[in-house]
């Protein structure tokens, strides 16, 4: 009869381990996910704003909005997080940066600072409200 109380503990034991490695497994998932959204939420703030210029204005209409982002961003990071932050659907994204140029006043040379546009094409049906 002892034998048969051994085997029962270790039984006991190897469950509990399940157990233990699936809460785990599940707190790593949850924290991969806490992670993906702060990424997105870091990725918000380098959004600086859109550009409500007489040009971005008329395209508008085309569906097609200009924002201005950070230099670090690429497309696929634009794209999510416009796509989170104003809950539409992209269809294209190009991008143009600004090139630095030399400007003189008087005796000093002075840069303007470098930036990147990023013009959002979105998918039929869906609109940004910026309040134009």
């Amino acid at each position: 009869m002892a034998r048969f109380k051994i085997f029962k503990t270790k039984e006991k034991e190897k469950e509990e381990r399940v157990l233990e490695e699936k809460k785990e497994n599940s707190k790593e998932e949850t924290d991969k996910k806490s992670n993906d959204t702060r990424t997105i939420e870091v990725f918000a703030k380098l959004i600086k704003k859109p550009i409500l210029t007489e040009k971005a204005v008329s395209l508008s209409a085309l569906n097609k909005y200009i924002f201005e982002v950070d230099n670090s961003l690429n497309k696929s990071e634009i794209k999510k997080t416009i796509e989170r932050k104003y809950n539409v659907k992209i269809k294209k994204i190009n991008i143009i940066k600004s090139r630095k140029r030399k400007k003189k006043f008087l005796r000093t040379y002075s840069q303007p600072r470098k930036y990147k546009k990023a013009i959002v094409t979105l998918k039929e049906g869906y609109k940004i409200d910026l309040g134009i």
